[in-house]
């Protein structure tokens, strides 16, 4: 009787493409596209569809914001080019609520929002503040700032990045101005300097970088620039507010780059992902595993167009942004898990604007996954496995390399200790899977050394329907390094819990 053996690899682990092969660990992936990992498993990461037939909101989106009002009230407004669009839930269509009104808000420069006094305040920096009360139309304030970011902070409403407008500044504004309406207001801002007034602004420009964005964290608000953050807190009096912290080397790529997950802020920077919960410290190890793949394929022209958006029932934080490739919008996405720490991806993905759904206060009528293509359709991201109305969906996982020898165990069960240089021979693939249909398409990768390229086997057909375990005979690649390649075309739904080799040794090397 042949001894034969086998090495037992679980799917609890994500993609880790930072780190060299011979590094990784036994559960990390070189790719997990349009595959999540949840509870031990490798599943589907869901597909999306239009939100509503015959919607669009020309040409591309600018604002994608939830308004939810004290009594629950909610409303879902979409920005496009040039309008701004209510959302019906019962009619299921959107009606412009611009009122005549042109608006300016661009790719780079799109609307930001915050709800403030039961009403939704927009920002841009081609038309200044704009709100709604749910009534009516967008209402465009007079004699406000333009600026790129808007919030709130201990009663005021906060500004960064302002136009620099004589008219309303007290000094003159720019990239790095932080700016303060009065208390409670919306159109008391300093006109002229005031040591008695609550209203106010200064200047940021201790880094030279821009401002890009204003986000609440505890009690205070988190001005982000492009490679520094400043963590600014009200002090009250006349001073109203000051400086807690700054950070330099540690910025966001665009206004949306960057989003609240349960621990804090995660944040899409020039060159690293990195997470902040407060205070001096930065995490700068949270995007190691993805670094690689993103920021050597990041545009570096169209990178202000970063979107993102958290979706608080499955802990995902998902970042569009554009591959070297991409033309105008981004084409491509990566997604944290902040319940599990993986992450996955990358895979292709249209997008234009996306719903920062971490301000979501209520449960909508729609999903929490919603983004805007290029085109300008409205996509809901659903548990259907398609895309786009019944497109199908190619998804792909390929294994880091693995030495059989790893966590081998012999026919009888026992583990083995095998040296370093064992030679092996592949001849059969264990998979165990649960709630799986349709056909997958095998192969294994091989070659003897670390440094020298994998060579694949040949596609070998699944059914996976209605199987537990299958095994698979394989061409009997001989080698010292082994990978997993499994392709899911045509939507096909795979629920993997792990994976097994069953090999023999043929020499040492």
């Amino acid at each position: 009787m042949s001894v034969f053996y086998r090495t037992v690899m679980p799917c609890n682990g994500g993609v880790n493409s930072f780190r060299k092969p011979h590094l990784l660990n036994d559960n990390e992936w070189v790719t997990l596209t349009q595959m999540r990992s949840r509870g031990g498993s490798i599943v589907n990461f869901p597909g999306w569809k239009r939100l509503f037939a015959g919607a669009n909101v020309n040409s591309f989106g600018t604002l994608i914001a939830e308004y939810v009002q004290n009594d629950s009230t909610t409303f879902l407004l979409f920005g496009g080019s040039g309008k701004i669009y209510l959302f019906n839930s019962v009619t299921q269509t959107i009606t412009d609520i611009s009122g005549g009104l042109v608006f300016g808000a661009t790719r780079d420069e799109p609307w930001t929002w915050m709800v403030y006094n039961d009403q939704l305040y927009l920002m841009n920096k081609q038309d200044g503040m704009c709100k709604f009360n749910g009534i009516g139309n967008i209402q465009q304030i007079a004699l406000t700032p333009r600026a790129r970011s808007i919030n709130v902070l201990n009663n005021h409403i906060c500004v960064l990045n302002v136009v620099n407008d004589p008219a309303i500044m007290a000094n003159p504004g720019g990239p790095t101005t932080f700016m303060w309406a009065a208390e409670a207001s919306d159109i008391a801002w300093l006109v002229t300097p005031n040591t008695t007034t609550d209203q106010g602004q200064f200047d940021l420009s201790f880094t030279p970088d821009i401002g890009m964005a204003l986000n609440p964290l505890g009690i205070d608000l988190i001005a982000y620039k492009e490679d520094s953050l400043v963590d600014i807190a009200f002090v009250g009096g006349n001073e109203v507010f000051g400086i807690r912290n700054e950070i330099d080397g540690f910025g966001i790529v665009s206004p949306y780059g960057s989003v609240a997950v349960e621990t804090g802020h995660l944040n899409m920077g020039q060159d690293r992902f990195w997470g902040y919960q407060g205070g001096v410290q930065v995490d700068d190890e949270i995007g190691l595993p993805i670094r690689a793949n993103v920021f050597n394929n990041l545009h570096p022209t169209l990178r202000t167009r970063v979107r993102s958006a958290y979706i608080s029932a499955t802990h995902e934080a998902l970042f569009m942004y554009p591959s070297l490739a991409a033309v105008t919008d981004p084409d491509t996405c990566v997604i944290y898990n902040d319940e599990e720490k993986l992450w996955y991806g990358p895979f292709p993905i249209d997008c234009s604007m996306a719903l920062g759904a971490e301000r979501r206060k209520t449960s909508f009528t729609v999903p929490e996954g919603i983004f805007i293509k290029s085109g300008g359709n409205i996509e809901e991201i659903d548990e259907l496995q398609q895309a786009d109305d019944s497109v199908n969906l190619t998804r792909v996982i390929e294994s880091c390399d693995i030495s059989p020898r790893a966590a081998a165990v012999a026919a009888t069960g026992q583990i083995i200790a095998l040296p370093m240089g064992v030679i092996c021979q592949v001849n059969f693939v264990w998979l165990e899977i649960e709630s799986s249909s349709g056909v997958a398409q095998l192969q294994v990768g091989y070659k003897m050394d670390l440094g020298v390229p994998i060579a694949f086997t040949p596609f070998i057909n699944i059914d996976l329907t209605g199987k537990s375990t299958i095994q698979v005979a394989v061409p009997r690649p001989i080698g010292r390094w082994y990978r997993i390649r499994l392709t899911m075309p045509l939507s096909t739904i795979l629920v993997l819990n792990g994976y097994q080799y069953e090999f023999a040794i043929v020499g040492m090397r």
